[in-house]
């Protein structure tokens, strides 16, 4: 059996638990019974735009080590924003945007297979649903000349 939580916390700090599947199976045996799923759903987890994906990658990856099976659910986005200056606004004349301090902030589709990612991701994703927002479905803008 484990050594209560605070042990615990120590040792797996430490990297003092040597066998991390038999330790998970003590501690969550009911995530470790058959071919259980454990979801996590995060708002960026691919994007890499700030902290929260790579805190989800590194979570998700140190699950797999405890033996558990992690699936991600993110939504899937259409568009990012990018930093431009303000008189490359022509280049972009149906994206939406904000200005702010003489930088515009212009929403642009999002290439997911363009991103830099540390996880190898399936090229398909494995469920597909749309969202829609105040009776109707978004359409990703494009860049002038790439329609």
């Amino acid at each position: 059996m484990t050594g209560g939580t605070m042990i615990d916390s120590i040792l797996l700090m430490l990297h003092g638990i040597k066998d991390m599947e038999a330790w998970s199976k003590a501690l969550f045996p009911h995530l470790t019974k058959g071919d259980r799923r454990l979801y996590l759903v995060a708002a960026e987890i691919t994007l890499l735009s700030g902290g929260l994906g790579r805190v989800m990658q590194y979570l998700g990856r140190a699950l797999h080590k405890f033996g558990l099976n992690p699936i991600f659910v993110e939504p899937h986005y259409l568009r990012k924003i990018i930093r431009v200056p303000e008189d490359q606004l022509k280049d972009y004349p149906n994206c939406p945007y904000k200005i702010f301090n003489g930088t515009a902030r212009i929403e642009v589709p999002l290439d997911y297979t363009q991103l830099p990612l540390p996880l190898y991701l399936q090229r398909v994703p494995d469920l597909d649903f749309t969202i829609t927002m105040q009776g109707r479905r978004e359409d990703p803008c494009l860049p002038s000349g790439k329609r």
